[in-house]
């Protein structure tokens, strides 16, 4: 019997697993129960990007949020150019969906027992930002960066530049039925 594998981790997720599996006796089949959507309004996001002047840094903690606002500065015809806020990256990752945009992203060096939001954080405090940050995420974010941010005196304004859709129940059973094995993400 042919063991079949399913892969439920939104597409993009754990690049080349399924090529790596394509040479052990298994199927694989990718069923994602995560998607991703615009937000159901672009106003807001787009307001403080046309005011990004005003603005002492922008951060973005994971490199879908990263994607999303390049792809909305694009739309908007806005440059970041040196009288743009710097813009502080998660990791490199992140920093590499916004390398074309402006040579203005910081990245800080990781730093041991600490996450990525919480380094980044830091990283804007020791740099002495002022504020306001603009804080470029999903709808569904953990609140570590602007917790440290707001605890320093630093207003953040986030913005939702995506939104995580999950599968229906019908979508899931189906899924997991379908598999021997299921890779859950």
């Amino acid at each position: 019997m042919v063991e079949t594998v399913v892969l439920t981790a939104s597409a993009g997720s754990f690049s080349g697993l399924a090529a790596a599996l394509s040479n052990s006796p298994v199927v694989v089949e990718e069923h994602p129960l995560v998607s991703f959507e615009s937000p159901k309004n672009w106003s807001e996001l787009d307001a403080a990007l046309m005011n990004a002047s005003k603005l002492g840094a922008v951060a973005v903690t994971s490199p879908r949020a990263a994607r999303a606002l390049s792809d909305r500065l694009r739309v908007l015809g806005i440059e970041w150019n040196d009288s743009a806020p710097t813009i502080w990256a998660g990791g490199p990752g992140t920093a590499a969906e916004l390398r074309d945009l402006t040579s203005r992203v910081k990245v800080p060096e990781s730093q041991a027992g600490r996450g990525s939001a919480e380094t980044l954080a830091r990283a804007i405090l020791e740099a002495g930002v002022g504020g306001p940050v603009l804080f470029a995420c999903g709808e569904s974010r953990r609140d570590e960066l602007p917790g440290i941010l707001q605890e320093s005196g630093i207003h953040v304004h986030d913005v939702v530049c995506y939104r995580s859709v999950l599968a229906s129940r019908f979508e899931a059973g189906s899924a997991l039925a379908r598999g021997t094995m299921v890779v859950v993400a």
